[in-house]
């Protein structure tokens, strides 16, 4: 990995260590899009969320397979908003059963990052677990500094990018 192509990944990867949420964007048939914030965990290249089916956005997720997701880095880190440092990037999203062995692990991983909540929040039927596949997307880190992330990894493009993303 080239010097830069390193700083950068290293710089994405500090930021999934920071963030503690995720925001999503997803859509549904008539109900249109829906934005919501969820505590994840993640084993490289998943993110798990456990989210309630009370929730749009866990229908939407169940039901259509993919988000847009973004880690945020903090307000106080920048002190222009235009060139806060983010990760934006779209993700399949498919449920995962109670009986699968990750379910336990994630769960596991959960706890461990956001205590006895999880813990309370566990055994609620109404609460399902699912995993965010991530395909695309971009790493800004300031103004004219948005770089390409791809693959389930988001792998830091080294050249940023000049004009829109499709």
């Amino acid at each position: 990995m080239t010097d830069k192509k390193s700083k950068l990944q290293n710089e994405v990867d500090r930021l999934w260590q920071d963030c503690a949420t995720l925001l999503m964007a997803t859509a549904g048939g008539a109900s249109g899009p829906e934005a919501s914030l969820a505590p994840f965990w993640r084993s490289a290249p998943h993110i798990y969320i456990y989210v309630s089916e009370l929730a749009a956005h866990t229908r939407n997720l169940l039901q259509f397979g993919h988000a847009g997701v973004m880690l945020l880095a903090p307000d106080s880190e920048r002190s222009n908003a235009f060139a806060r440092r983010r990760l934006s990037f779209r993700a399949n999203a498919a449920g995962v059963a109670r009986d699968e062995p990750i379910w336990q692990q994630a769960l596991d991983g959960l706890e461990t990052r956001f205590g006895s909540t999880v813990n309370l929040i566990r055994p609620l039927r109404d609460f399902h677990l699912v995993r965010l596949t991530p395909v695309d997307g971009t790493y800004v880190r300031g103004f004219a500094q948005a770089y390409p992330v791809s693959g389930p990894e988001l792998r830091v493009q080294t050249r940023p990018r000049t004009e829109s993303a499709p």
